[in-house]
C-alpha cells in the first residue's frame, strides 16, 4: 500500500503478503519471514552411536506426551507401555491395570477431555482407555469387525480440539471418527470415501488444529481431511519408506525407514520435486513414532529404546524464495526505482529479482532451490542485486513482478519483515545541470545504457546518504516523548534538565518527560512538591503550611463580629467581620511579640515588645511560621530507611532554598486486636499519680476529681472498669485476683 508521505509501497500488508508465494520460509509475528527451520539433534556423539546400532522397528509404534510432561511410548513386540517421569527422568514400564493386557500395542494418544490415554491394541482389534497417572482401565472400545466402531488392526490415533477421536483402521483401509464415548460417526466415513483420495493402508495420524493428516506409506502420500471428513488435498512424498508422523507450528515431520532420516514436509506447496524442505541435522537412526510439543520433537526408535529429543528449530534450510506480483498503480507506466529489504540481513543475504512486462513470469523452480539463482530463471527474471538489502530496480513499466532469494549458512538466516518499493521519486538527477538530466541535448539518440549507468551511479551516492536523510526526515520524532526511541530518552531529558532514574520503566520515563514542562511551572509550590513525590517516588504526601492554615488572633464577638488584635488600635485583620471565630490553641497561635509593636502603658513589656514601623505592623504574627512547611505522609509509604532518605533528598532539591521543613510520619494508634495485641506487644500502664491539695503530702486515696477506678470482676472492661487506674490498697480500687496455687507446684 502507498504512503501519503512519499512515493513508495509496502508489499507486506497487515502481515499477509498479498499476491506473494513462498517456498522454504517460515512466517513469524507480523508476517516476518525467515528461512524454514529444521530439527537438530540435541545429543552428542554417544547418542548418535547408540542410534546407529539400533535395528529397524517391526512397524509403527506409539509415542505421546501427557499434559504434565510425562513421556509415554509402546513396545509392540513385548506388548508393553513405557513412561518417563518429567521431573527426575526415571524410565520404566507403566503399571498397567492387569485387565488392560496388551497384544501388539501400536499408536497412542492423550485425550484431555477424558484425562485418559488411548491405546490402539492392534492384536485384539480394539482401543483401550487407561487413566493418566494411575493407569487403571477406564473403557474398551470396538473389537474385530468391519462395521462402524469395529476395527481390523488399528494403528494410528489422533484427538482434535473438540475431543473427537480419529482411528487409522489399517485392515479395513479407512479412517474412523469416534465421539467421547467411542460411538462412530458414519457421516465422517462417508465423506472420506467421497473425497476419493484412495486410502490403501492408513498408518499414522496427526491433527494440526484445522486438518487431519493421514500418512499412507502404501501410496507414499499424506492425505488431508477436514473434521467433517471432506478432502483437503494430497501430498506426494519422495521418501522411500515413510513412517511416523507429527505436526507442530504448521510443519509436518515424517521419518524415512530406508534412509534412517527425519524429514520436514511443507504442507503449503506441491512442487514436482516433492514437499521435503530438508532433513534433521545430526540425526540418523530408526523411526517408529514421532511426537511434538513446543520446540521439542521426540523420536521413538522402536521397541523399548528410549525416545530421543530433537530441537525443532535447531537448524535451518540454506535457501528460501519469495515471489509475487503484478504490482500496478492504475495501469500507467511508472519508474520503479529502489527496492529495500527491511528486517535483519546480518545472518545471511538477500538477492532480488524483477520482471517488468505485461505477462507474468514463470514461478521459480523449487527443485533448483539451493543453486546460486534458487530457481529464478533468467530470462524472464532479472537479478538486480546480490547480497544487498537495498538495490536499484531501474525499470519503467505498468506492471512489475518481484522475487527475493534468502540465503543462510544452515544454522540461521536473514529475517525479512517488509519490502519497500519506491517509484517516481526525484533523485539526485533532478539536481544536476539540464545537460546531464536531458541526454537528448548531448546526442539525438543516446544509448539506453548511458541513462541507466548515470542513474545507477547517482543511486550509489544516494544510498550513502540514505540513512542520514532518513534521520533528518524523522528528526521531529526525537523531540516527542511519545515517539522518541527509548535509547534517546535521556538525551531528550537533558534538554529540560530533567533527571531520569535508571530503574524507571520506559513508559514511566515517557510519561514524566511529557509532563516535565508543566511540572516546572509548579516547582517550588506545595502542589509541585506533592506531585514530584508522587511521580518520582510513588509517595502520596500532604504538604501543610502553618501560616496558611491558621486563623490568627480571631475571637468570637457578639453580634456576629470578630475582634482582631487589641481594641482601639489601627491594626486591621483580614478576618475582621467574620462570624466563625477561632478556638484558642486549636486554630490560633500566640505571637511571640505584640502585633502592633510596643505601645507605652499597654504592650511595652521588656523582652516581649519592640518598636515597629508602620509598614511592618502585624509582622510578629508570621515571623515564626513563614517559610516553614510540613510533609505529612503515611509511615507505610516510607517505612524503609532508603525511602525516607530519598524523600528527604527530593524535598531538599525541589523546595525553595529559604524554606525549612519537617517530615511527619502518620500511623494508626493502638487498636487492641488489630495494630497491637494486649499482653504480647502492648502494655497498659496506669494514669498519672493522684492529684492532691496544694502544700499537702500525697494522701492515700485522695483524688481531686474524676470517677474512682473500677474493680475487676465488678463491671465490663472498657465501660465501668479501667485497667491499671486504681490502687490495690485503696478501697474501691481494682485489685488483682489472688494467684491460684497449683497442686503440682507444691
Amino acid at each position: 500500500m502507498s504512503d501519503p508521505g512519499g512515493n513508495f509501497l509496502h508489499l507486506n500488508r497487515d502481515g499477509l503478503w498479498p499476491g506473494f508465494s513462498r517456498r522454504a520460509l517460515d512466517e513469524g509475528p507480523g508476517g516476518g519471514l525467515t528461512l524454514a527451520s529444521l530439527p537438530a539433534s540435541a545429543g552428542g556423539r554417544a547418542e548418535a552411536e547408540a542410534l546407529a546400532a539400533l535395528p529397524e522397528p517391526g512397524g509403527p509404534e506409539g509415542l505421546a506426551i501427557a499434559p504434565d510432561g510425562t513421556l509415554l511410548w509402546t513396545d509392540a513386540a513385548a506388548g508393553r507401555l513405557f513412561r518417563r517421569d518429567p521431573c527426575d527422568g526415571h524410565e520404566g514400564p507403566a503399571p498397567l491395570d492387569p485387565a488392560a493386557a496388551l497384544v501388539e500395542p501400536r499408536g497412542i494418544a492423550v485425550h484431555p477431555g477424558r484425562e485418559a490415554l488411548l491405546i490402539a491394541d492392534a492384536g485384539r482389534h480394539r482401543l483401550l482407555l487407561v487413566a493418566l497417572g494411575t493407569y487403571q482401565l477406564v473403557d474398551v472400545w470396538g473389537g474385530p469387525g468391519t462395521g462402524p466402531g469395529r476395527f481390523d488392526r488399528p494403528l494410528g490415533l489422533a484427538v482434535d480440539g473438540e475431543g473427537a477421536v480419529y482411528v487409522a483402521d489399517a485392515g479395513n483401509r479407512r479412517v474412523q471418527k469416534l465421539d467421547l464415548h467411542g460411538v462412530a460417526d458414519p457421516a465422517f466415513e462417508a465423506a472420506v470415501a467421497a473425497a476419493a483420495l484412495d486410502l490403501e493402508s492408513p498408518e499414522a495420524l496427526a491433527f494440526d488444529g484445522e486438518r487431519l493428516w493421514v500418512l499412507d506409506p502404501a501410496i507414499r502420500a499424506l492425505l488431508a481431511f477436514a473434521p467433517d471428513g471432506s478432502g483437503r488435498g494430497r501430498l506426494g512424498l519422495t521418501l522411500a519408506e515413510p513412517i511416523g508422523l507429527a505436526t507442530a507450528g504448521g510443519a509436518l515431520y515424517v521419518g524415512d525407514g530406508a534412509s534412517r532420516r527425519l524429514a520436514r514436509i511443507d504442507p503449503r506447496t506441491d512442487p514436482p520435486g516433492g514437499r521435503t524442505l530438508g532433513e534433521a541435522r545430526g540425526f540418523e537412526g530408526p523411526v517408529a513414532a514421532l511426537a511434538a510439543r513446543g520446540d521439542d520433537l521426540w523420536v521413538h526408535p522402536g521397541g523399548s529404546a528410549s525416545p530421543v529429543r530433537l530441537d525443532r528449530r535447531g537448524a535451518a534450510v540454506r535457501q528460501g524464495a519469495l515471489w509475487g506480483g503484478p504490482i500496478a498503480l492504475g495501469g500507467e507506466p511508472h519508474a520503479w526505482q529502489r527496492l529495500q529489504a527491511l528486517g535483519d540481513a546480518s545472518a545471511g543475504r538477500v538477492t532480488f529479482f524483477v520482471h517488468a512486462a505485461e505477462t507474468a513470469p514463470a514461478d521459480p523452480d523449487p527443485a533448483r532451490l539451493g543453486e546460486p539463482l534458487g530457481g529464478f530463471q533468467s530470462p524472464p527474471w532479472k537479478a538486480v542485486g546480490e547480497g544487498a538489502p537495498e538495490v536499484l530496480v531501474g525499470e519503467s513499466s505498468a506492471f512489475l513482478w518481484i522475487g527475493a532469494l534468502l540465503s543462510g549458512d544452515g544454522r540461521g538466516g536473514p529475517r525479512l519483515e517488509q519490502l519497500r518499493l519506491s517509484f517516481d521519486e526525484d533523485g539526485y538527477a533532478a539536481h544536476l545541470p539540464a545537460i546531464y538530466r536531458v541526454p537528448e541535448k548531448v546526442s539525438p539518440h543516446p544509448p539506453a545504457a548511458s541513462r541507466e549507468t548515470l542513474e545507477r551511479l547517482l543511486a550509489l551516492f544516494e544510498s550513502f546518504f540514505a540513512d542520514a536523510e532518513e534521520a533528518i526526515g524523522g528528526l521531529r520524532r526525537l523531540f516527542d516523548p511519545e515517539t522518541v526511541p527509548a535509547g534517546w530518552l535521556d538525551w531528550l531529558a537533558s534538554w529540560l534538565a530533567f533527571e531520569l532514574e535508571e530503574g524507571w520503566s520506559v513508559a514511566k520515563k515517557r510519561r514524566l518527560l511529557a509532563a516535565a514542562f508543566d511540572a516546572y511551572a509548579w516547582r517550588g509550590t506545595a502542589r509541585g512538591l506533592a506531585r514530584a513525590l508522587a511521580d518520582r517516588l510513588g509517595v502520596r504526601a500532604s504538604i501543610e503550611e502553618p501560616h496558611a492554615q491558621t486563623d490568627w488572633w480571631v475571637l468570637p464577638a457578639s453580634g456576629g463580629a470578630s475582634a482582631c488584635g487589641s481594641p482601639g488600635e489601627a491594626f486591621s485583620c483580614a478576618c475582621a467581620g467574620s462570624s466563625r471565630g477561632s478556638r484558642l490553641g486549636l486554630s490560633t497561635r500566640l505571637a511571640p511579640a505584640a502585633a502592633q509593636g510596643a505601645v507605652a502603658g499597654t504592650t511595652a513589656v521588656l523582652d516581649r515588645s519592640h518598636l515597629t514601623e508602620e509598614e511592618d505592623v502585624g509582622e510578629p504574627l508570621f515571623t515564626h511560621t513563614a517559610y516553614q512547611f510540613s510533609v505529612v505522609l503515611p509511615r507505610s509509604q516510607a517505612s524503609a530507611p532508603a525511602t525516607l532518605r530519598q524523600v528527604r533528598e527530593l524535598i531538599e532539591r525541589e523546595k525553595p532554598a529559604h524554606t525549612t521543613f519537617e517530615i511527619c510520619l502518620v500511623e494508626p494508634g493502638l487498636r487492641i486486636g488489630y495494630q497491637a495485641l494486649l499482653g504480647v506487644d502492648t502494655l497498659l500502664g496506669g494514669g498519672p499519680p493522684p492529684a492532691t491539695r496544694l502544700s499537702e503530702p500525697a494522701a492515700r486515696g485522695l483524688v481531686l476529681g474524676g470517677e474512682p477506678a473500677g474493680r475487676i470482676g465488678s463491671g465490663r472492661v472498657g465501660e465501668s472498669t479501667r485497667l491499671g487506674e486504681g490502687n490495690p490498697d485503696v478501697p474501691g480500687g481494682a485489685r488483682r485476683p489472688a494467684r491460684e496455687e497449683k497442686p503440682w507446684a507444691k
